[in-house]
C-alpha cells in the first residue's frame, strides 16, 4: 500500500510506505503499478503538471486485497467502511472483490506484462501488445482467432476449462473450506467392488462441499473424464477440463 504524492516544486512523484511493509511479491507489483501510473498520468494530463498544486492518491497492489478486516467479512457485517464515511477512493491493481467490502476500492489493471504494461503501451503508442493479435509463427503467444488458424466453430471442442487461483482470503472467510485428504477422503472411502477409478470419484465426492473451489474442479474433470470413457460415443471427449491453476 502507497501513498502516492506528487510535488510541484520537484516535479516529482513520491511513494510513501509503512516501514512494517512485508517484502513480499506484491511489493514487487506495486512499485510496477506506482512506476506506470506516474508516467501514464503524465502521458494523458499534461495540463494538470503545469499546476503548482500538490495532490495525493492512494494505491495497493496484489493478487487480491489483503484487507485486515476479517471478521467483519467472515460474519458478512458488509460493507467493513461505513458509506458514510468520505474517504479517499484507493487504486487497487488487481482483482478487488464483488462484494461491497471497501466501498471506495476501484479495480485496476493487473500489474503484469500483458495486462498493465499493454494499456501503457497503448496509451503510449496506440499500438497493441503482441499477447493480443493473433497468434502465429512470429508470435506463439497471441490469441488464437478462428479466421486466422483456419477453423470454424464446429471445430470447436465443446469441454469447459478453467483456470484459476484460490486465493488465501478464501480460507479466512470460509474457514471450513480445505484441500483434500487422500487417506480421510478416497482411500478410506473407496468401494472395492466396483472398478477402482470410479470408487475414487465417487469417495471424493463426498467431501466435495468441503473443498477449495480449485479442488471441487478437479472432482468435476474427474467426473467428467469417468463419463467420457463411459460413453459409447466414438471420440468422446470429459466436457470438463478444470485440473489446474
Amino acid at each position: 500500500f502507497f501513498i502516492v504524492i506528487y510535488d510541484p516544486e520537484e516535479d516529482t512523484f513520491i511513494a510513501y510506505y509503512s516501514r512494517n511493509h512485508k517484502w513480499v511479491a506484491s511489493v514487487a507489483k506495486l512499485i510496477n503499478s506506482f512506476k506506470i501510473l506516474a508516467n501514464s498520468l503524465r502521458l494523458m494530463f499534461p495540463e494538470r503538471f503545469k499546476s503548482e498544486k500538490e495532490f495525493a492518491i492512494a494505491i495497493s497492489s496484489g493478487d487480491y486485497p489483503a484487507v485486515s478486516m476479517i471478521e467483519c467479512i467472515r460474519h458478512d457485517k458488509l460493507p467493513c467502511v461505513s458509506e458514510e464515511l468520505n474517504v479517499a477512493p484507493i487504486f487497487h491493481f488487481g482483482s478487488v472483490f464483488t462484494e461491497n467490502i471497501v466501498p471506495s476500492m476501484i479495480a485496476m489493471p493487473m500489474p503484469q506484462g500483458n495486462h498493465l504494461s499493454c494499456y501503457h503501451r497503448w496509451a503510449q503508442h496506440g499500438v497493441l501488445c503482441n499477447d493480443y493479435l493473433p497468434r502465429g509463427l512470429s508470435n506463439p503467444n497471441g490469441l488464437v482467432f478462428g479466421d486466422t488458424v483456419g477453423l470454424t466453430w464446429d471445430d470447436l471442442i465443446p469441454s469447459l476449462v478453467w483456470r484459476g487461483t484460490d486465493f488465501s482470503y478464501l480460507t479466512k472467510m470460509k474457514p471450513a473450506l480445505r484441500k483434500p485428504d487422500f487417506e480421510k477422503d478416497v482411500k478410506g472411502k473407496m468401494n472395492r467392488r466396483i472398478e477402482e477409478k470410479e470408487s475414487a470419484v465417487r469417495a471424493i465426492r463426498k467431501s466435495y462441499n468441503s473443498l477449495i473451489p480449485r479442488w471441487k474442479g478437479v472432482v468435476w474433470t474427474a467426473q467428467a473424464e469417468l463419463e467420457a470413457r463411459k460413453s459409447k460415443e466414438e471420440g468422446s471427449i470429459p466436457w470438463a477440463n478444470i485440473k489446474f491453476a
